[in-house]
């Protein structure tokens, strides 16, 4: 029988902060809750206590919890329209703002869709653009898989047969990202609860992540997202996210999902 007592739950919660740096405190806890126990049952642990102990010797098995908990799904221009608007409403704006090199951040980027999408965009809008992009994660596997840049078709569905040519090279088992699109994304293991931001980015883009944090985990990374922009820059959050009081953290709403530094 798998046991789940709230104290139990909360050792272990703390040792995790403690020993691997992750906080669990800022993630909603009935969702975390019913995916570490489905976690545990499927790895026929039979308690936090036992799967503290196991998590403690076997890299393996603390990777695949970091995956877990991390939540990767994604795919290239996932919910294509609002894409469609950063690419004909947000981005010229900002280019034309820019004198030097345009400072991009794909936070909690996972497999590198997200990434990539961008540097796709960014290229099109104009060939010769001096543009950078960090891409960052909490997963270091994950990151892994993203610097290789392979990928499969169904991470393709939303993209037209002419971006799929433009941007990857067909092998026979998957799609490699092209190397021009690649060159300007770099990648870093990065926590967006706990570690130092960057700053003076022009656009901040962190989708359908957040809506896992509770509330007081959001108004941690809402107000680090907006000292990491500049004045004027802009942060693109998920179709599931909207900022309800965007003043607060100095914003001001620009369109669905994207919100403006004021201040």
């Amino acid at each position: 029988m798998y046991t789940d007592t709230r104290q139990d739950y909360a050792v272990f919660v703390h040792a995790i902060k403690q020993e691997m740096g992750l906080d669990l405190t800022f993630y909603k806890e009935t969702q975390m809750k019913r995916r570490i126990l489905g976690f545990m049952e499927k790895k026929q642990i039979k308690n936090y206590h036992a799967f503290l102990r196991k998590l403690r010797v076997d890299s393996q098995l603390m990777a695949e919890f970091m995956g877990m908990i991390t939540i990767n799904v994604t795919q290239f221009f996932r919910n294509r329209s609002k894409w469609d608007t950063l690419e004909k409403q947000v981005l010229p704006r900002l280019i034309q703002e820019k004198f030097s090199k345009l400072r991009v951040w794909s936070a909690a980027c996972s497999s590198g869709e997200e990434a990539y999408t961008l540097s796709i965009i960014l290229k099109r809008i104009q060939d010769n653009l001096n543009y950078e992009i960090l891409a960052t994660d909490i997963e270091a596997e994950i990151l892994k898989r993203a610097v290789l840049g392979r990928y499969s078709e169904k991470q393709l569905i939303e993209m037209t047969d002419a971006e799929i040519l433009a941007s990857f090279e067909k092998k026979e088992a998957y799609y490699q990202i092209e190397k021009d699109i690649q060159k300007p994304v770099r990648f870093r293991k990065h926590d967006l609860l706990v570690d130092e931001y960057d700053r003076g980015f022009d656009l901040i883009v962190c989708r359908n992540v957040l809506i896992y944090f509770t509330a007081e985990g959001k108004e941690v990374v809402y107000q680090k997202f907006q000292k990491a922009l500049r004045p004027g820059g802009v942060l693109f959050i998920g179709g599931s996210e909207q900022i309800l009081n965007p003043a607060g953290y100095g914003f001001e709403s620009v369109d669905n999902f994207f919100y403006r530094k004021i201040r």
